[in-house]
């Protein structure tokens, strides 16, 4: 019976994430390295997003991480100074993945559900003065629609409002995956969210002068499934100041997790493609400029190169000089030359 115990062995060494490992060597990053692994969140799954925020109340440089899970539930808040590295909240979770009381509307359309439905998902914060502002998806398996929270202090925060409504109860058919960010052009509020019905599925932006305007902001499509991305899905964002352009990350896959890059030279698009940025079971990108520095914690799928292969995650950081990314995508086989010559002139 001696087999049993090696098996066990294969078992664990095949199953369990190893830390900086990456395969990947499809963009110019200098650094790819783990910062939370399995193991690190206080729910039953995963770490699988990391949103980040430079604290505004701190005299000191700070940033404060969000962890969402990887199935559904709490949200865990994170600290660093440089971030590389990172400490966790004593007091974590600072949402427990339980409802904020159901407004009169959810009562009428789901009366019999209970609280442990529903599923907290993919918190994602923007600071506005000394207020912090958290997105994130609600019913997540059950016909999924995003709230607005808020926090003076970055760590308990209380419920504010819906900004989309459910429509539905099936998987997947509704408003996900949400990502806010300041738009550095003209101050406003920029929540990108992945949109999927039986017909179509795509990547909408809200565009508002502050986060509670967002709820009554018109929807714009800006980008829909194509046999680039293969999947329009998980958006993150973020503007190069030195050229203006805006940056739409997403996820897809074709034999295992990828990220893809798009530009546009207006938040509203059209967005071209320049390919895979990350090809190594790399998903759910939460960019981070901190100067003239990209800081995309992705989350990173082990196992193997294929969707089936492992059942764990883990939160990945790879950083990249914009001077870097600016070259390397300007000399990339594209349709189009990315940057004009007035573009480099500015």
């Amino acid at each position: 019976m001696r087999f049993i115990p090696s098996l066990f062995i294969l078992w664990l060494l095949l199953t369990t994430c190893k830390p900086n490992i990456s395969v990947d060597q499809s963009s110019p990053y200098f650094y790819h390295e783990t910062l939370l692994t399995e193991k690190e969140h206080t729910g039953g799954s995963s770490p699988h997003t990391f949103s980040v925020v430079k604290n505004p109340l701190s005299e000191k440089t700070q940033y404060f991480g969000y962890a969402g899970e990887q199935q559904w539930g709490n949200v865990d808040l994170w600290i660093s100074h440089d971030l590389l590295n990172w400490t966790p909240w004593p007091d974590n979770p600072i949402i427990d993945g339980q409802p904020d009381p159901r407004t009169s509307l959810q009562k009428i359309r789901f009366p019999k559900r209970k609280p442990e439905k529903y599923q907290i998902r993919w918190p994602t914060v923007v600071t506005h003065r000394d207020t912090f502002w958290m997105v994130h998806t609600m019913n997540y398996c059950q016909g999924p629609f995003l709230i607005l929270r808020y926090s003076t202090d970055g760590i308990h925060f209380k419920y504010d409002r819906m900004i989309t409504e459910p429509f539905s109860l099936e998987y997947g058919y509704g408003t996900t995956n949400p990502f806010i960010m300041t738009d550095p052009q003209n101050s406003n509020f920029i929540l990108f969210y992945q949109y999927e019905d039986s017909t179509r599925e795509e990547i909408c932006i809200r565009q508002a002068n502050h986060p509670r305007l967002l709820k009554s902001a018109k929807a714009i499509s800006v980008i829909k499934t194509d046999s680039i991305s293969y999947f329009a899905k998980a958006p993150g964002a973020f503007v190069d100041e030195k050229t203006g352009l805006y940056w739409l990350l997403t996820e897809g896959h074709e034999s295992n997790w990828n990220t893809y890059a798009y530009y546009a030279r207006q938040v509203t698009g059209p967005y071209q493609p320049v390919g895979p940025l990350l090809t190594d079971n790399s998903a759910c990108p939460f960019p981070f400029m901190d100067h003239d520095t990209l800081n995309l914690f992705i989350c990173y799928r082990c196992g193997g190169d294929t969707l089936k292969a492992g059942k764990t995650w883990q939160i990945n950081l790879v950083r990249y000089d914009m001077d870097d990314w600016r070259n390397y995508f300007s000399f990339s086989s594209v349709n189009d030359s990315i940057f004009s010559s007035e573009d480099k002139a500015r």
